[in-house]
C-alpha cells in the first residue's frame, strides 16, 4: 500500500510532486526513495537553489551528505581561489570544509612540469621537487587537477599526486568550467569533478576551442558547448575549430563556413582558411586564392598564386612571382609589382605598421598610407625599428640608425639582430656580445650567444653554458640544458640540479 501511494503521487517525476510526498508522508517506508529521486532530479538539472533547500529542509536525510557534495559540484566550477572562498562563505556548515581550505591552499601553490631520468613531475617555482617525476607526460594544471600518463594509463591528479577521481581512462583532455572530456576503451564522454558523466557518447572529441568541442558522432563532426549542448548539428565530413566565432567545415569534398551566430556559407570552395578577429578568411577556388568575409561578402576573387597572413589588418597577395599588400579594410596598400622570394619568413614582409619592397635585391620601408621612408639602393637590408632604432646593412657591415637615418651604432658587426628591450645581440670576427641602445657592451663572449627567454640570456663556454640577465649579470653557470614552459624558464644543471626562472 506504501509502494502504491508513492508511485501514485510521484508517478509524473517531477520536483513539486517528490517535496509533496516528502512533507504529507514522511512516515511511509519509500521515503529514502523519494529523497534519492529528489536529489537525482537536482543533479539533472544542475539545480543550485533546490539542492541547497534540500540541505536545509532534510537535516535527518541520509542522502545529506551526498546532498552537500552535489552543491560543491554544481557551484564550484573552476576551481579558483575566489570560487572557492566564496562558497565557504555562502555555505558555512558545509561539512568537508576542511578539503576545500586544502583546496584554497593548494591554488596558491604553483607547480611545473620537470624532467628527470626520462620521467616527468612537478617542482615548485624555487625548483624544489614536490610530484615525484614517475610520469611518462603530464599537463599543466588546469582547475587544480593535471592528466597524467603512466604506461597505458591516463587519470587525473591533484597538486598533492592524488587521483581524486580514482579512474583511470584511455585519454583525457583538461577540465574546463567543471566539466572534462575523457576517453573510456573507444568512445568520448564528458564528466564533471565526481567521475559523473554528463554527455552521450562521442567517437572523437577534440580541444576547446572559444567555449566549444568539436566532436564525431557516427561518422560525423558536429560542435558541442562546454555543457554537452549540440550548437551544429552532426552532419559535416569535417568541421575545423571555432575561430573569431567562424568555423569551416567540409561537406562532399567541398569547404564552407558557419558562424556562431547560424549563418552558414554553402560549401563552394577548395579549402578555406580560419576567420582572422577582423571577420576574414583566405579560400581557394579553381587553384587560385582569394578574399571573404565572415557574411559571404567577396573581398577578392579568386585570382592570386598565395595570398598569406602578415597581421590580423595585414594581407600578402602574390601572383606571378610578384607581391603586394592589401589591408582587411578592403583597399590596396600597394601595388603587386614586387619580388616575392617564398623563401623568405612573413615577418620579413611587414611588422604590421611599415611594409617591406623588395625589387632586383633592393630593400624599402613604405608606411601604410604609400610613404616611401627608406628608398631602394640606400642600404643592403633594413630591419624594422625596434626601440627607435633600425638595424641597416651597409658595406657587408650591421649598423643602426634612427628614423630619421642618422647613425648611431656604427657599421662594424658580421651578424645582429635587432633590439628587444633595449639589447641586440652583435658579432665581430672577435666573437659575440650583447649590446644596448648607445653600444655600449653589456656582456661578451668568443662563443655564441642566444636569448632563450625575454632578459634571459644564453652563453656558450668551454666551462660550460652560462644564463645571464639583460644586466650582464650571471644567473647560473654549467647548464646542461633548459626548456620554457609559459612564462617559466627551467633550467637543468650539470650536478642534478633544477633551477627556474620566472621570465
Amino acid at each position: 500500500m506504501e509502494r502504491q501511494i508513492f508511485e501514485e503521487i510521484t508517478q509524473d517525476g517531477k520536483e513539486q510532486s517528490y517535496l509533496y510526498f516528502i512533507e504529507h508522508h514522511h512516515k511511509n517506508s519509500n521515503l529514502n526513495n523519494a529523497y534519492d529521486a529528489l536529489l537525482e532530479l537536482y543533479k539533472t538539472t544542475k539545480s543550485k537553489t533546490g539542492t541547497a533547500a534540500f540541505i536545509k529542509n532534510y537535516p535527518k536525510a541520509i542522502h545529506r551528505s551526498e546532498a552537500w557534495q552535489l552543491l560543491f559540484t554544481i557551484s564550484v566550477k573552476t576551481f579558483t581561489k575566489e570560487e572557492l572562498e566564496n562558497f565557504i562563505t555562502a555555505y558555512p556548515d558545509f561539512p568537508f570544509r576542511n578539503s576545500i581550505l586544502k583546496e584554497v591552499q593548494l591554488n596558491d601553490l604553483v607547480l611545473i612540469p620537470i624532467e628527470k631520468n626520462e620521467r616527468i613531475g612537478f617542482a615548485d617555482t624555487t625548483g624544489k621537487i614536490l610530484i615525484e617525476p614517475l610520469y611518462d607526460e603530464v599537463s599543466d594544471f588546469r582547475e587544480g587537477l593535471s592528466i597524467v600518463h603512466k604506461n597505458d594509463s591516463v587519470f587525473f591528479i591533484n597538486k598533492e599526486n592524488v587521483n581524486t577521481l580514482q579512474r583511470i581512462f584511455t585519454d583525457a583532455l583538461p577540465f574546463h568550467n567543471g566539466l572534462a572530456p575523457v576517453k573510456v576503451n573507444e568512445r568520448w564522454f564528458l564528466i564533471d569533478r565526481s567521475g559523473e558523466i554528463r554527455s552521450e557518447a562521442f567517437d572523437e572529441v577534440n580541444e576547446l576551442s572559444e567555449d566549444l568541442y568539436i566532436v564525431k558522432q557516427a561518422n560525423f563532426y558536429c560542435a558541442i558547448d562546454e555543457y554537452a549542448q549540440k550548437i551544429y548539428p552532426c552532419k559535416f565530413d569535417k568541421l575545423g575549430y571555432l575561430k573569431n566565432s567562424c568555423a569551416y567545415y567540409q561537406l562532399e569534398g567541398k569547404y564552407g563556413f558557419i558562424t556562431r551566430s547560424g549563418y552558414v556559407h554553402k560549401p563552394e570552395f577548395e579549402w578555406i582558411s580560419d576567420f582572422s578577429s577582423t571577420g576574414l578568411a583566405i579560400y581557394k577556388l579553381n587553384n587560385k586564392f582569394g578574399l571573404i568575409r565572415n557574411n559571404g561578402k567577396i573581398l577578392l576573387d579568386p585570382k592570386y598564386d598565395l595570398i598569406q597572413v602578415c597581421t590580423d589588418n595585414i594581407y600578402l597577395l602574390v601572383l606571378n612571382n610578384s607581391y603586394g599588400f592589401y589591408s582587411s579594410n578592403a583597399c590596396f596598400l600597394s601595388e603587386v609589382i614586387y619580388d616575392y622570394e617564398k623563401e623568405r619568413s612573413i615577418k620579413f614582409y611587414t611588422n604590421g605598421s611599415v611594409l617591406k619592397l623588395l625589387k632586383k635585391k633592393s630593400e624599402a620601408l613604405m608606411d601604410l598610407n604609400g610613404r616611401i621612408s627608406i628608398d631602394f639602393n640606400t642600404y643592403q637590408e633594413i630591419g624594422f625599428a625596434s626601440n627607435g632604432l633600425i638595424r641597416i646593412k651597409k658595406n657587408n657591415k650591421y649598423g643602426f640608425v634612427d628614423r630619421k637615418l642618422n647613425q648611431v651604432i656604427p657599421f662594424k658587426y658580421i651578424t645582429a639582430t635587432d633590439f628587444e628591450d633595449s639589447l641586440a645581440i652583435v658579432s665581430t670576427k672577435n666573437g659575440f656580445s650583447i649590446i644596448n641602445t648607445n653600444g655600449e657592451v653589456i656582456e661578451s663572449s668568443v662563443t655564441k650567444i642566444e636569448k632563450p627567454a625575454k632578459g634571459l640570456f644564453l652563453i656558450e663556454t668551454e666551462e660550460g653554458n652560462q644564463l645571464v640577465n639583460k644586466k650582464g649579470n650571471r644567473l647560473f653557470s654549467n647548464l646542461s640544458s633548459f626548456e620554457l614552459n609559459g612564462k617559466y624558464l627551467i633550467i637543468y644543471l650539470n650536478n642534478g640540479e633544477i633551477k627556474i626562472v620566472r621570465t
